[in-house]
């Protein structure tokens, strides 16, 4: 069967982290949360300024906001750490050496340094996202098919996502 796609990769301490900040940081509903809690401690600083409003509420809000701040921080860390450390562990101190192809018939996801291949089909994917430096195909049943933008040793982004809306994935 042909390639149409191939994407090759190592899962460093760098990608893990690029990919979970995104993931953890920087994905909408934490910036509208941020967003959102910020308009709010400016509307209470701007209540208790102009109509003597009660400065604890402000005080304990803006001390949450740092706390939930923190804790997101803190799980963004934790997530880049273990991720990685299981892999080494997996590879025996190895990073991870992924290949990735895209032929007619679906996807196979390749660990280089541990000679295992898996192949899924098309109708196991649930839904693509697009990241800033990556393309995430999430499958109904494991852990999502991640692709590296600057990656593509065969074809293009742009073209894999065209090729997947012309596969009816959404």
């Amino acid at each position: 069967m042909e390639v149409s796609f191939e994407n090759q990769y190592t899962k460093t301490e760098d990608f893990y982290s690029e990919y979970f900040k995104q993931v953890h940081l920087k994905n909408r509903l934490n910036i509208f949360f941020c967003i959102f809690y910020l308009i709010n401690i400016i509307f209470n600083l701007l209540t208790v300024i102009f109509f003597e409003g009660d400065s604890k509420l402000l005080l304990i809000l803006v001390v949450v906001f740092v706390f939930l701040c923190f804790i997101k921080v803190l799980v963004y860390k934790s997530e880049t750490q273990s991720h990685y450390k299981r892999d080494l562990a997996f590879t025996g101190g190895e990073p991870l050496e992924i290949y990735l192809t895209v032929t007619e018939s679906g996807l196979d996801y390749c660990v280089i340094n541990y000679q295992t291949k898996t192949h899924f089909d098309f109708s196991q994917i649930k839904k693509v996202k697009k990241m800033e430096n990556y393309i995430v195909v999430l499958l109904k049943s494991t852990y999502p098919f991640i692709f590296k933008k600057d990656s593509f040793t065969k074809g293009n982004p742009d073209e894999f996502l065209d090729f997947l809306k012309g596969e009816k994935v959404r």
